[in-house]
Formats: C-alpha cells, sequence, structure tokens
C-alpha cells in the first residue's frame, strides 16, 4: 500500500506499506530490500528522481572534503 502525503519544499513524500507473511527477521530485511532495490530501479522510467534531506554529518562531511580536511569518514583505512 502507498500513501501520498502532503507536498512539501523537497516533492511529495510517500510512505509504504509491505506485509510478508513471514516473521523471521532475516527474511523480512531481505523481501523490504528486494522491495527498495525494484522501486529505486524503475524511478527513471517515470522521470522521478529520489531525494533525502541532508544531515548535519553529511554536510560536514562535504565540506571538509572539498576543504581537502580529513575527516573519519574519509580516511583511508589502517
Amino acid at each position: 500500500m502507498v500513501r501520498q502525503m502532503e507536498t512539501d519544499g523537497q516533492g511529495v513524500p510517500l510512505e509504504i506499506y509491505c506485509f510478508t507473511r513471514t516473521t523471521v527477521w532475516a527474511e523480512y530485511e531481505r523481501i523490504q530490500g528486494d522491495v527498495f532495490d525494484y522501486l529505486l530501479a524503475v524511478l527513471p522510467e517515470f522521470g522521478l528522481g529520489l531525494y533525502q534531506q541532508p544531515s548535519g554529518a553529511d554536510m560536514r562531511v562535504g565540506l571538509a572534503g572539498k576543504r581537502g580536511i580529513a575527516t573519519e569518514h574519509s580516511r583511508p583505512a589502517l
């Protein structure tokens, strides 16, 4: 079941309700991943795109990268 929420400045938010017959958590997670993989794959077919508002952490990492500053997210693993 899909519910369109009220339009805001970023687009039309959707709520997606899915039900499964299984109660095994790993199977549920796999099914949920498959549903979202499919949705993401077909968005371009309808001329649609996905948007997620960046968090403060996203902005700090992005700005640090532009300034050449190493952060815990941008440092190479030892």
